[in-house]
């Protein structure tokens, strides 16, 4: 038997012009990255193939078509138009919850009448944000196809992950002796994990690291607003904790050239303070318009400092006595729930497709035990 069975991945059809390709190759490249199977003829199409039908053979096995649409495709007779009346064909087959067709306009450019009935992205206005809502599309179009998106594209399914921390803070809570120590490791790590899925998509360079520099400043531009920057600034009361300083307006930054070349160490998430310092800043949390930051004050900081040092000594627990007030629990997990719960269904950064639907229930449950 063997046990290596290979996983099925969202097919993807990238519809461009020519002209637009080196844009179009850094969708591709994304999709990829994000472990989907994208189709693009200079990369598909062996030397001696007969073009045009490997184009319709790869249109009729593709789960998903994206239309990229620019000043450049709308002026093209031909193979272009040729493919979207094929996907347009095959979209009259699909469920109308289906996603399938996914419009994306590269410049400001007129979105053609046969495709205007379907919700279009906008890559040229922030781009780094819009290609993740493609993907965030694409993953929901996924599941509604049955599949467990991120558990059949190889990934970590974050939001079921935070569910099982729920069930096991829940079991622990109902014994007769609580185990003080496994109860805040479950609670830390499920707010550890809902503040990362908070934060990826707008925050996905910002969250993978080695180390976070102790002198950290971020410069920042919304829609056609100034430039701001934020800095990393003590609370008074915080050993560890820290927040991001208020906004104030500055310089444009000037790039650097060579910023491509830099080392990427995106094999290790940012540590738990640095996190929750982004969760309250803007800059982090703008994954959508209806996007916004979540408050934590100067009290609750102090509390889930606490809680972390709590967390470490299981961790790196030796058996030895171990004594807690029966009082700690609620305190140190009231701010912690009320956190886990704005961000996920308050903050706008996590798109409600993606939370299990018996995870609020779950936090309801725990906390009436928790009083």
């Amino acid at each position: 038997m063997n046990t290596h069975q290979k996983i099925k991945r969202p097919r993807i059809f990238i519809s461009y012009a020519r002209e637009d390709k080196d844009s179009v190759t850094k969708l591709y490249q994304k999709l990829e990255k994000n472990g989907f199977e994208p189709w693009m003829d200079i990369y598909k199409i062996l030397p001696g193939e007969v073009w045009e039908n490997k184009l319709q053979e790869a249109i009729r096995n593709s789960d998903f078509f994206i239309a990229c649409l620019s000043s450049n495709s709308s002026q093209k007779r031909g193979i272009i138009q040729k493919e979207i009346r094929a996907a347009l064909e095959i979209w009259q087959e699909k469920l109308e919850s289906d996603i399938y067709l996914i419009p994306i306009r590269l410049d400001n450019c007129e979105v053609p009448e046969k495709l205007k009935e379907f919700q279009w992205i906008n890559l040229f206005d922030n781009e780094d944000r819009n290609l993740q809502r493609v993907i965030d599309a694409v993953k929901a179009g996924w599941k509604r196809l049955g599949y467990a998106s991120d558990n059949e594209l190889g990934t970590i399914d974050n939001p079921l992950l935070i569910g099982n921390n729920f069930i096991h803070l829940e079991f622990e809570l109902e014994q007769e002796y609580r185990n003080f120590l496994r109860v805040i490791k479950e609670a830390h790590t499920a707010l550890y994990r809902t503040m990362i899925e908070a934060l990826r998509g707008t925050a996905n360079i910002s969250i993978t690291g080695k180390s976070s520099d102790p002198n950290r400043v971020v410069i920042s531009k919304h829609g056609n607003g100034p430039w701001t920057e934020i800095r990393k600034h003590a609370i008074p009361s915080c050993k560890k904790a820290w927040r991001f300083s208020d906004p104030i307006e500055c310089e444009e930054p000037i790039m650097r050239k060579d910023r491509q070349s830099e080392p990427q160490f995106d094999n290790y998430l940012i540590g738990f303070f640095d996190v929750l310092a982004m969760i309250q800043t803007d800059a982090f949390m703008g994954r959508y318009i209806f996007s916004k930051a979540v408050q934590v004050s100067d009290e609750e900081m102090k509390t889930l400092e606490v809680l972390h040092f709590y967390k470490n000594e299981f961790d790196y627990y030796v058996p030895k006595s171990f004594l807690a007030h029966k009082s700690d629990i609620p305190n140190l997990l009231k701010p912690c729930l009320r956190i886990i719960k704005e961000l996920l269904l308050k903050s706008g950064n996590i798109m409600p497709v993606f939370i299990p639907k018996n995870l609020e229930t779950l936090i309801e449950r725990v906390s009436n035990k928790i009083g």
